[in-house]
Formats: C-alpha cells, structure tokens, sequence
C-alpha cells in the first residue's frame, strides 16, 4: 500500500456518536516516550528514515509508546488520562460512578509502536510539507482502571502525522495521530469485581461498534530519559485526544 495518498480528512468530518476525552501531560509523568535503540537494550537497533522539510533534515524517532513502557517511567500511571467532555457511554459513566471511580482513574497505555519496514512509499511519506507514517503497534492498547486490566483495544496500524507548514521552528510542527478502527475485547476477568463490572458496562455502551483513539495534539518536550540502550531520547505531551465509536 502506498500512504502518500492516505486521507483521514473524513475523521474530522464524523460526528463522534459515543467519546470520551483523553490528556497525557508530562508533569503529571503521562503521554509518549520516543527513541531510537543501539541494540544494547530490550529492543532491536533502530534508527528512523531522515527527509528534508522547510526548517531542515529531521530523523524520524524509530520507537514510541506510553510513558509507562517497560521501566521508562517507573512513576508513569500511563499515557493517557480520561476526563470531559464525554458524549454517550452512559453505562461507563454509571459503573464508575457506582463503584466509587471517577474518570481520571481511567488510562489508556499505548504499546510499542515501529514501523513495519520503514519504507518509503509503503510505511511513510512525505508530500507537500506534511509527512505521513503508518506505525505498527506490537500488542494491544489497554484501558485500565487505578492500573487494573479493563479493556484491551486491538487495532492493526496507526497513522501519524507531521505537518511542517508555516513551521519556523520543529516546536511549529502540528503534531497527530489516528488509529486504524480498534476492535475493543474484555481484559479484566484477572481484575477486580469493580473493574470487571465497569468493563461489561463499557462494552455494552460500544455493542458491536468499533472505536478510534484520535490524538489531535502532540508536542515533544524538552524532558529525555537514559539507558537501556535508548537513545535520541524525548518525552511528549499529548494535549488532546479522544476515544470514539464508530
């Protein structure tokens, strides 16, 4: 498949049926980690392509995921925190209320993320200022509630955007991502009562529906991290996001 004609324009289009917000900010240890690897660590060694924009070459990050991957943040709750404005979910919203949660309780943790090749014209491009990648997360994403498994949400590829129009600086580039539709499966049989309860309350909101975890905002921070064999280190925030229905 070539991306370079991918279009999602048709996301911002849709009225969300069913949604509920999402925030990921790194003084409150939340959003994305980026890096590449020098093979000395848990992943393989790795660098992203490099193309040329308008405010000079840029190496992609080869690695990303939720704060709390795999020892990167031993203070990290996750990646993404719920909060308003939700629409719909009225059994959710119910169940948390019942059993004495509130939305914040709710995170989501993103999975490693890589592209599948690194390939251009089949896992990225970049056309007219704006660069498209299409990522591959290695295992589900995870809606947990105060760190109990609720919810495992399934999807093949997420496509990330980088738009360098009118950037003077890399803090100028726009920054988002989409998920392919997330098949969302039941994940708390080992958790809790409570947490069990508020995901069956969850997937009869969704019924058959599939979701998309839109991030509209990412902004890279100035924050790294060390070791393990991760480098070109970043942290990033992730001021808006939402979990919808389709």
């Amino acid at each position: 498949m070539v991306i370079e004609h991918l279009d999602i324009s048709a996301d911002k289009d849709t009225v969300d049926r069913q949604s509920i917000a999402f925030i990921g900010l790194a003084r409150d240890h939340c959003g994305i980690a980026l890096w590449q690897a020098d093979g000395t660590g848990p992943e393989p060694e790795a660098v992203g392509h490099t193309f040329q924009t308008p405010i000079g070459p840029i190496t992609a990050h080869y690695y990303s995921a939720s704060r709390d991957y795999d020892g990167i943040d031993p203070q990290s709750p996750g990646g993404l925190v719920a909060g308003e404005p939700t629409t719909g979910f009225t059994h959710f919203l119910a169940a948390l209320k019942e059993r004495g949660y509130t939305l914040s309780d709710v995170v989501v943790k993103m999975a490693l993320t890589m592209p599948t090749g690194d390939v251009e014209g089949t896992d990225w491009s970049y056309k007219d200022d704006v660069e498209k990648r299409r990522i591959r997360p290695s295992a589900p994403f995870m809606l947990e509630l105060k760190r109990e498994t609720c919810i495992a949400l399934v999807a093949e590829r997420i496509t990330l955007t980088e738009d360098y129009r009118d950037a003077g600086s890399f803090a100028d580039v726009l920054i988002s991502l989409v998920t392919d539709p997330l098949t969302p499966q039941n994940a708390s049989r080992r958790s809790s009562r409570g947490a069990h309860k508020v995901a069956q309350a969850f997937l009869k909101d969704v019924a058959n529906a599939t979701l998309r975890l839109t991030v509209d905002t990412i902004h890279l921070t100035a924050d790294t991290f060390d070791g393990r064999g991760r480098t070109k280190t970043r942290f990033a925030d992730v001021t808006g996001a939402r979990l919808a229905t389709l």
